[in-house]
């Protein structure tokens, strides 16, 4: 991901939440004795994003490394995930001239340019591969996403990714009408301008005391921290409530 210092992939937050390695195997662990066993690179770039935060808070203390600040915030939640996930990058993800050159684009070709620079149009593609692997979007409300319930019934998605959506009031009755008509009913065009990016995280795994860790970037601000919480405190932190009430997540297995 970013150019930090080469050290050992353990890191460990002062409330035990992190990545850490024993015997050669990767683990994620909410409380640093519970672990979830991880795929190598993804917990790799995922304990390098949390070294990065420790950069941001110190550079966000001292008033120091101004550019280097810049540079994190172009990361949102979902350019974040492109990148502990390989998809992307790091450099394509953060490159702030790409972001001015934009601002002189005629108004078709500069939203264009947005969706991908925000990591809008990437977010579509996954969705778009959920969906034709036969998932069914999952209904929530500003209570419950439903996407530890989803995960209940399908733990073979794991570790997942979940990209959230708000359902406008003006469509709510369409998206419910659409959705009981089973798998296969949505596609990309109907989340592309008539539903609203929330957020984008991963699920990492359960642990043996049944709690889901999940990793994720808190916002776009650079006061938002890349973060590994428990499931239920990550969706209170990140997920902005919707104007209906209603939410549509897109949850799939994390290839």
């Amino acid at each position: 991901m970013l150019d930090v210092p080469k050290q050992k992939v353990e890191r460990v937050s002062q409330n035990n939440a992190g990545i850490i390695q024993k015997d050669g195997n990767f683990f994620a662990t909410l409380d640093g004795i519970q672990i979830i066993p991880i795929e190598k690179e993804l917990a790799q770039n995922i304990a390098i994003a949390l070294r990065v935060q420790d950069k941001v808070d110190e550079a966000l203390i001292t008033g120091n490394r101004i550019g280097f600040l810049k540079t994190i915030q172009m990361l949102n939640c979902r350019k974040t995930i492109s990148a502990v996930r390989g998809t992307r990058p790091i450099q394509s993800l953060t490159n702030r001239k790409e972001l001015e050159r934009t601002r002189k684009l005629p108004v078709q070709e500069w939203w264009v340019k947005m969706q991908e620079i925000t990591g809008a149009k990437e977010t579509l593609e996954d969705v778009d591969r959920i969906l034709k692997s036969g998932k069914a979007p999952v209904i929530g409300s500003n209570e419950s996403l439903q996407v530890k319930e989803s995960l209940d019934r399908n733990p073979a998605d794991l570790p997942a990714v979940v990209h959230v959506f708000d359902v406008p009031p003006d469509n709510l009755d369409g998206v419910v009408s659409q959705l009981a008509q089973g798998p296969g009913s949505f596609s990309t065009e109907d989340f592309e301008g008539k539903l609203g990016f929330n957020h984008t995280f991963l699920v990492l795994g359960k642990d043996s005391d049944g709690k889901y860790a999940c990793f994720q970037k808190r916002g776009p601000e650079i006061r938002e921290p890349f973060e590994i919480l428990e499931l239920d405190a990550a969706v209170t932190a990140a997920v902005i409530p919707a104007e209906s009430g209603t939410h549509l997540s897109v949850i799939g297995r994390l290839l």
